[in-house]
């Protein structure tokens, strides 16, 4: 009789203990923070990504060095000012985005930038008055011309291909390239990419408010895990 009450005992016990961990476990988990938040389609870096050196100029012909991207956040686009579509329809989504964004009660202070990567027809001035066209504080970027800037576009996961047309100007050419925007955070770091929805036919357009839906979840999930 009383080897079989110990043994209850021993069961009670185990029960229990098997209990406890589980709550534990179960409560550790409700805890412990996400690797990342869930977006539509962006791509977040866990480990924010550190950007190769560059040397570039903006817009007004002034030097642009990494150390202007430390302070603040900053959402990049790349292109060029002779693109016939996706560019300019990427620049007008950031138009639409930046507007929800200042509609937030609490507007989240970003800066916008818009990088060539045909250097050679993209002068300042030509950036300047390409983007005068877009009712957004954007600032234009360019690597000057004596310098490469393979290893920072490589370091955003840019690619690039110069098609040349058949005609006698050798200025008459396109340049394919990647489609995506950056996330830049205040540290200098690449934190999230951006990419572009595609439509049935194959075309490629940012939806202001999927890029808006998505930023804001990046912003609200680093809030809550400092």
């Amino acid at each position: 009789m009383l080897a079989r009450n110990r043994l209850k005992i021993k069961l009670a016990i185990g029960l229990l203990i098997t209990l406890v961990l589980s709550l534990l476990l179960a409560f550790g988990l409700l805890l412990k923070p996400s690797a990342a938040p869930e977006l539509q389609s962006a791509v977040y870096l866990p480990q924010p990504k550190k950007l190769a050196n560059f040397n570039l100029v903006d817009e007004q012909g002034a030097a642009f060095t990494p150390a202007q991207l430390k302070g603040g956040w900053l959402m990049l686009s790349v292109g060029y000012t002779y693109c016939p579509d996706i560019c300019p329809t990427t620049l007008a989504s950031l138009v639409k985005f930046e507007q929800q964004l200042a509609q937030d009660s609490e507007p989240e202070e970003l800066n916008f930038a818009f990088y060539t990567l045909d250097p050679q027809r993209d002068t300042p001035q030509q950036l300047q008055q390409y983007l005068a066209y877009f009712p957004l504080a954007i600032k234009g970027l360019a690597p000057r011309p004596d310098e490469a800037a393979q290893a920072f576009e490589q370091s955003l996961g840019i690619a690039k291909e110069i098609k040349s047309q058949a005609v006698a100007n050798p200025k008459a050419y396109s340049v394919s390239h990647s489609v995506y925007m950056y996330l830049i955070n205040p540290q200098g770091r690449l934190q999230a990419i951006f990419k572009p929805q595609q439509s049935r036919s194959g075309v490629q357009n940012f939806d202001s408010e999927i890029l808006y839906q998505d930023y804001k979840k990046i912003r609200a999930f680093l809030a809550g895990s400092r």
